[in-house]
């Protein structure tokens, strides 16, 4: 570029120290010559806001919450702390190739009327192994096939916006305590700010790659999404939350259908039904799953072909209660966790 603007990148953290070092590594390598980089420790327990202040030395920037105050609030600090004209926004748990800044400012460059920009294409962190790793990357794969063909249209979250972007809309709101980029995204789509898709930028995300940590982090965003989701429209009510609920009740009963089989053959009916309601259904409703299949029949991932249908199946049980959950239960959104964890 003819010129380096400062680029602000925004990292917040919470019990990420494990993949802490590794995303500063490759931000401290960037082609780009003008980079700050500012990390927001959200109380983390595990040792990385010390991981952080070792890289005092080499320019980067740490913030310390005592508590943990959630994703919104960090990314938030990060935003007010921030000197550069464009702001980055990233996780801790990723690494980013050299030129995961240049790429994206290369959009801004030959588009000056340019708001803000949405990530390409996000691919595993290749630390992450396992069926439950190999499920991500072909989701991964299969959502920017799909928007790449024209095939999936939303853009949600924008990684990379320009300053007067928070100027126009504020910074982000603290009492979100996840899923700060869609309710960012949609502010700026609200205001009528210009942005778009920008293909070629990618980074390496540490996807789940057990799969305990795959639903507790599934059911957990169902509780800490609820503020963003009431607040675009996009929670459950009338005959959706009824259908949410019958639906559970039906699935639930699983493993009672399958014990009664053994006594009353008709009720295996049932538990097929169950199981084929959330581990078969979206293969024959949903583009995007049945891309996840055929690439995995193709590459000779049988056993992950084979493991889909139980993947779906608990993926959707641990929204549905996590949905569940945070609609009954008073002050869930409270109790529930930041971040991925």
């Amino acid at each position: 570029m003819s010129s380096q603007p400062l680029v602000s990148v925004v990292v917040p953290a919470h019990n990420e120290g494990r993949w802490l070092e590794g995303a500063l590594e490759s931000l401290l390598a960037q082609d780009h010559g003008n980079v700050e980089i500012i990390v927001i420790d959200d109380g983390s327990s595990d040792g990385g806001h010390e991981i952080a202040a070792r890289y005092e030395s080499r320019g980067v920037r740490t913030f310390r919450f005592e508590e943990t105050r959630g994703e919104g609030a960090a990314r938030g600090r990060g935003v007010a702390e921030a000197r550069g004209e464009y702001i980055v926004q990233v996780d801790a748990d990723a690494l980013f190739a050299p030129d995961f800044i240049s790429r994206g400012l290369a959009h801004f460059e030959v588009n000056p009327g340019l708001s803000a920009i949405a990530l390409g294409y996000l691919t595993v962190h290749p630390a992450q192994r396992g069926i439950v790793a190999e499920y991500f990357r072909l989701k991964r794969a299969a959502s920017h096939r799909l928007r790449s063909e024209g095939g999936k249209n939303e853009v949600a979250g924008f990684f990379m916006y320009r300053r007067e972007v928070v100027e126009k809309i504020g910074n982000y709101d603290a009492s979100v305590p996840g899923g700060t980029d869609l309710d960012f995204g949609q502010r700026i789509k609200r205001a009528g700010l210009t942005y778009k898709w920008a293909q070629d930028t990618t980074f390496q995300h540490a996807d789940p790659d057990r799969l305990g940590t795959f639903l507790r982090r599934t059911f957990n965003g169902s509780v800490y999404w609820k503020t963003v989701y009431q607040r675009y429209g996009m929670w459950p009510t009338g005959v959706a939350r009824a259908s949410l609920y019958a639906r559970s009740v039906f699935v639930t009963l699983l493993p009672a259908y399958v014990i009664g089989a053994l006594w009353y053959w008709p009720l295996a009916v049932l538990a097929v039904g169950a199981f084929a309601l959330e581990g078969i259904v979206p293969f024959i409703v949903d583009r995007e799953s049945r891309t996840m299949l055929g690439s995995a029949v193709r590459r000779g991932k049988l056993l992950t072909a084979a493991a889909l249908p139980l993947i779906f199946f608990l993926r959707i049980r641990a929204s549905s209660y996590g949905k569940i959950y945070a609609d009954l239960v008073p002050g869930a959104l409270e109790r529930s966790v930041t971040f991925d964890v």
